[in-house]
């Protein structure tokens, strides 16, 4: 099973499928990561060779995690607060990005990352991006249970105090190979 953007005009960017959105002048780009490009992510940023969020081989898959990148070409502070983001299912099915301190315990404990490290690979808590700032982090939710076959992936960002720019990616299941 694969997890894909379910909306046209996405862009393959290191054989990953991208969506980009651009909304009050700020751009977004957002793919959902797992296996070998997430692994790759881990080596690159953190030089390690493992992936903390891997499923044992044959188990249901225990995360989702996006690769989300902000760049703030308006004029004014953006504020993205990951714990408001979420994922809701077409069976009405919710998950919330997880936060610090739950991704502090799975990756500080099972990789043995500092919490710098933590915070340099995860979007784990609010960042304010000033003007021609960028970020790019992982996103992290734990596994939806249930059956579900597409789901909306929620972001929003504040200017100002006041919500201002909501982005909305849908994703869905596709199967590979039979019992996948």
């Amino acid at each position: 099973m694969r997890v894909v953007p379910a909306v046209g005009g996405t862009k393959i960017i290191a054989g990953t499928e991208v969506v980009e959105i651009q909304r009050e002048g700020v751009t977004a780009q957002v793919s959902y990561v797992s296996g070998i490009a997430r692994r790759r992510m881990m080596q690159a940023t953190l030089e390690i060779d493992g992936d903390p969020f891997a499923s044992p081989s044959g188990d249901e898959v225990r995360f989702h995690t996006f690769l989300v990148y902000f760049q703030n070409d308006s004029a004014d502070p953006i504020l993205f607060n990951p714990s408001v983001s979420r994922i809701r299912t077409n069976r009405e099915l919710h998950a919330y990005a997880l936060d610090y301190s739950y991704l502090f315990q799975v990756l500080g404990q099972g990789e043995k990352l500092s919490m710098d490290d933590v915070h340099k690979i995860t979007f784990d808590q609010s960042l304010t991006l000033l003007p021609g700032e960028k970020a790019k982090k992982l996103l992290v939710f734990q596994s939806i249970p249930g059956k579900w076959s597409e789901f909306i992936l929620l972001l929003s960002l504040e200017k100002n105090g006041v919500k201002a720019v909501d982005m909305s990616v849908p994703f869905r299941k596709v199967y590979l190979e039979e019992g996948d």
